[in-house]
């Protein structure tokens, strides 16, 4: 990858040349996957992350020294409720950029050639909530303050509010024009975009119900017009009587109600309406910030953003409503209105926490990837497993996230998280999270460890050059709105979708995971695949939608919801079906046209059908191998090892 250009005299205001301002990062498709090139090549974004923590920045020195010229950076265009010593929006038209700047430099002292990647927080000041109390967001009791994990009890704008929308907007850039006049902006190969619970867009407070302000009841109004165009219309959706007027923000307890953990229609479609309308008002927040900081650097740095946590929005819990996606009023179910949308380059997530286990669970994101990759979109690994065992960490006991015993187990992480960012076209960051979580205890400080990350790094300038196109042939369907037909007590999401999608990683085969509105525009000219599976799709007509579509698909098994669930059946329906069958059921398989991987649920020998036979270099080992005509190539692996191969 290219370094940043030397430190120049800082260019004025007025000097909107791009060339000059911006580093000239860009997407586009190569490879068979959307791959950032920079100066005319594929980059792979290995990049180095940890929040802020008292100006500590060895981890980035470390994993520079690893060969890692890519640097994640907190930093902040309005203010940061978990870092607010960066502050940038001090007072009406009044910035201060010092503490960032002051970070900056201790950032790139530690990392001297690489580029920064700015998860730029979106928060309120607390001067802005207090100048601005009827733009607030209200609890479903009406409190304006709110009880928030790691920030403290604070007040919150409504995502609703245009005096905060203009007010974002407007902070966002002064907050650009400061990063060009201080020739930071040279750095900056992309932007990711943050606000909510832990930046990850999950609307604050989605464990006490909002948002039930003035500005929250009047979006809900307009967003219904939207939908429905007029009253009659809205009358007949509903099941009763309904004018625009008159039209109030469900109660609590309304929105706790459901039979038998769904929400019928008409009976309860007032309270799916809002519920969707909670993920309509975040996208647009997000989109104009996205559009704003598009427009600004003339296409020539990357923009991103924690969204579309559709696999792991779960039951409405104290829990799950102050972390990842915010339970399942967090905001998280617009998707693919964000995927639509050319103002927003790549998406990026942690690896689900259903089962972060070497060898029986899954690396896996918390947005169905196969979407994501159909719309040219890129993808970013938040690689936050822990090198060594974390101590103090208080989410062990509610989550899975993936712990390291002693340092085989964590080069085992390491290779696994790697390889199957290397081989579905994704990128990552490797994230220090001790001391923000826990007690401080490095991460990255193994020798060891630290050579095979410079090890991977260089295998990685290779890999990205073979054709990446996915060859999955089975993909589960999800439908993002049938989020809001879920009771929020609901436990249906969290068995068909969120630890479900663990055992789909275990067919010994690849998968991919689709939105509904993807799935119904596959065509027979278009789609590889050989089975296709409701996975989470409520509403009858959506259901009867998709199965008619899968019957005008050549040569494709369709299996509803209640012939998905079992494991068992479902590689049966990939043999039925003719699908490439790598492994054994158990293990995890991911492929390309140029290489597969196998990560091993237990040890021994195992029987593996390769695309092809010949020869075949496992790129770990650097072995060289040959694959028997008409037999399975043995290969043996520990329980928790990783094979990648590809094509000799």
């Amino acid at each position: 990858m290219s370094k940043p250009e030397e430190d120049q005299e800082s260019p004025s205001l007025g000097n909107r040349d791009g060339a000059v301002l911006w580093p000239g990062f860009s997407l586009d498709r190569s490879g068979g996957v959307p791959c950032v090139f920079h100066k005319g090549g594929r980059a792979f974004f290995w990049a180095a992350n940890r929040p802020v923590l008292d100006n500590e920045v060895r981890v980035y020195h470390r994993l520079h020294a690893s060969g890692l010229r890519v640097a994640h950076v907190d930093a902040n265009a309005t203010a940061d409720i978990y870092h607010p010593h960066l502050n940038f929006w001090v007072g009406p038209g009044k910035y201060d950029p010092a503490p960032q700047e002051h970070y900056f430099r201790k950032v790139a002292e530690a990392s001297p050639d690489s580029f920064f990647v700015l998860r730029v927080a979106l928060y309120a000041p607390e001067w802005w909530t207090q100048a601005h109390l009827g733009e607030l967001q209200l609890d479903g009791g009406g409190s304006e303050w709110f009880d928030l994990q790691r920030a403290g009890r604070i007040r919150l704008p409504s995502l609703a509010s245009r005096s905060w929308r203009d007010g974002v907007l407007s902070a966002l850039s002064a907050y650009l024009s400061w990063l060009e006049t201080s020739g930071w902006s040279r750095r900056v190969a992309g932007f990711l975009l943050s606000a909510g619970i832990t930046w990850e867009w999950s609307i604050l407070g989605s464990d006490v119900f909002p948002d039930t302000s003035e500005p929250a009841r009047e979006y809900f109004r307009e967003y219904l017009r939207r939908v429905y165009g007029s009253e009659d219309a809205l009358s007949q959706a509903w099941g009763r009587q309904s004018a625009w007027d008159e039209i109030e923000i469900p109660t609590v307890e309304r929105r706790r109600m459901s039979i038998d953990g769904i929400r019928p229609a008409p009976e309860f479609q007032d309270a799916i309406d809002h519920q969707q309308s909670l993920s309509e008002m975040t996208v647009d927040l997000l989109l104009d910030c996205c559009q704003k900081v598009r427009t600004r650097t003339l296409g020539r740095s990357l923009i991103g953003a924690f969204y579309g946590y559709t696999l792991t929005a779960r039951e409405q819990t104290p829990f799950t409503g102050q972390y990842g996606a915010g339970g399942l009023v967090g905001g998280h179910h617009a998707l693919g209105r964000v995927l639509r949308s050319p103002d927003i380059d790549f998406l990026a997530s942690p690896f689900n926490y259903a089962d972060r286990a070497l060898g029986s669970g899954l690396l896996m994101e918390h947005v169905p990837l196969g979407s994501v990759q159909a719309h040219g979109k890129a993808f970013f690994d938040e690689n936050d497993l822990w090198m060594k065992p974390p101590v103090g960490d208080d989410r062990a006991a509610a989550i899975s996230v993936g712990v390291a015993a002693n340092p085989a187990e964590a080069k085992q992480y390491l290779h696994a998280a790697w390889a199957q960012a290397a081989v579905r076209g994704k990128h990552q960051w490797l994230t220090e999270l001790s001391g923000w979580v826990g007690e401080f205890c490095e991460n990255f400080d193994d020798p060891a460890l630290l050579s095979e990350i410079r090890r991977l790094n260089a295998l990685t300038d290779e890999l990205v050059l073979l054709d990446r196109s996915p060859v999955a042939e089975i993909a589960f369907v999800i439908d993002e709105k049938s989020v809001a037909h879920l009771g929020l007590d609901s436990k249906v999401f969290l068995r068909d979708v969120y630890e479900a999608s663990v055992r789909w990683g275990h067919l010994g085969a690849p998968f991919d995971i689709l939105l509904l509105e993807d799935a119904l525009a596959l065509s027979s000219a278009t789609s590889r695949y050989k089975v296709l599976v409701e996975a989470f799709v409520r509403p009858p007509f959506a259901r009867s939608a998709l199965r008619a579509h899968a019957e005008t698909l050549p040569n494709v098994r369709f299996l509803s919801l209640e012939e998905s669930c079992d494991s068992g059946q479902l590689r049966c329906a990939l043999e039925v079906a003719g699908a490439h069958l790598y492994a054994p059921v158990g293990h995890t398989v991911w492929a390309n046209r140029s290489m597969v991987m196998i990560h091993a649920a237990s040890g021994g020998t195992l029987p593996l059908h390769l695309p092809s036979t010949g020869r075949w270099q496992e790129v770990l080992t650097g072995s060289v191998v040959e694959h028997p005509e008409g037999q399975a190539l043995g290969w043996s692996l520990r329980a928790g090892d990783t094979a990648l191969f590809t094509k000799s």
